[in-house]
């Protein structure tokens, strides 16, 4: 209660925030209850960027120390896949509320008859990507106030209009990716993550809520906490 209260009164206070989390599933002593709770909870909270991992019992690691790997690599990942979907569905209601918007975009990078980019919202290589088309070319690392025209799971489809080319700036430096990850892992995964959702490595900036002696305080699978602001 007191984190839905916690996020409840950063949304009030921020408007036009986007929340980011990423969940931890098949923890040991996870329950389908405490599945189902996790489920409630992000229904609830319609986080704006979500990701999630699967249970890794590590070697050396306090929970492989002290816990038993007891929830099956079938359970895990059908938990995985569930929270996915249900994410899916809230970042496709999300995106599609900035139809008809306008939003600044930095250009990351130039395809084959389209850009990529990202708004202030997202991380690059993590979160969605904005599909950008434009009658003149645009720059990379400059950014363009682009009006949204579509939406996809985790991706927006942008134009750029003539008089909005001339708002092209470069501000800071591109951090432009080389690639696209898997649209299957789209806003879950990143390089930091395999195709099933294991985690590879720690996320580089991450307010623990439930990692280690803490998480029995907050929902058992809520493991950290990184807000965006206009």
């Amino acid at each position: 209660e007191e984190t839905v209260a916690l996020l409840e009164r950063i949304r009030e206070q921020v408007p036009g925030i986007a929340l980011r989390t990423t969940m931890m599933v098949g923890h040991p002593g996870e329950t389908d209850e405490d599945f189902a709770d996790l489920l409630d909870f992000v229904s609830q909270m319609r986080f704006e960027r979500l990701g999630a991992f699967q249970y890794s019992h590590e070697e050396g690691t306090y929970a492989y120390k002290h816990y038993q790997d007891d929830v099956p690599p079938e359970v895990k990942q059908e938990r995985y896949d569930a929270l996915m979907s249900l994410q899916a569905n809230i970042s496709a209601s999300v995106n599609s509320r900035r139809v008809g918007t306008s939003l600044e975009v930095v250009v990351d990078r130039e395809e084959e008859g389209y850009y990529v980019g990202r708004t202030q919202y997202d991380s690059p290589e993590v979160d969605g990507e904005v599909i950008l088309s434009s009658d003149r070319p645009l720059h990379v690392g400059s950014f363009y106030q682009a009006e949204i025209t579509g939406v996809e799971e985790y991706d927006l489809i942008a134009t750029t209009s003539p008089e909005h080319l001339n708002s092209g700036s470069s501000r800071s430096p591109s951090r432009a990716s080389s690639h696209r990850p898997p649209a299957s892992n789209y806003g879950a995964t990143s390089p930091r993550y395999s195709s099933d959702g294991s985690l590879r490595e720690a996320p580089a900036i991450c307010a623990a809520l439930a990692c280690g002696p803490q998480r029995a305080t907050v929902p058992s699978s809520l493991c950290c906490l990184v807000a965006s602001a206009t």
